[in-house]
């Protein structure tokens, strides 16, 4: 289930920003805190974020999950 969510808030997120979702990479931050992922993320996407702006912008759309 929390992969489904993951996938649900983060692919879309990646899309607005022009990348495309790989659900191969998601097994990478299965178990990883919130902050651990997120850099995750961010370095595999080449996303232009810091951490803590990642985490803001996404934590809230977690939330209405």
């Amino acid at each position: 289930m929390a992969d489904s969510v993951v996938s649900k808030v983060v692919k879309p997120f990646l899309v607005k920003n022009g990348k495309t979702w790989d659900s191969k990479k998601a097994y990478k931050v299965v178990g990883k805190t919130p902050y651990e992922a997120a850099a995750i993320v961010l370095e595999d996407y080449g996303l232009p974020y810091s951490t803590e702006e990642f985490l803001s912008m996404i934590t809230p759309v977690f939330s209405e999950q």
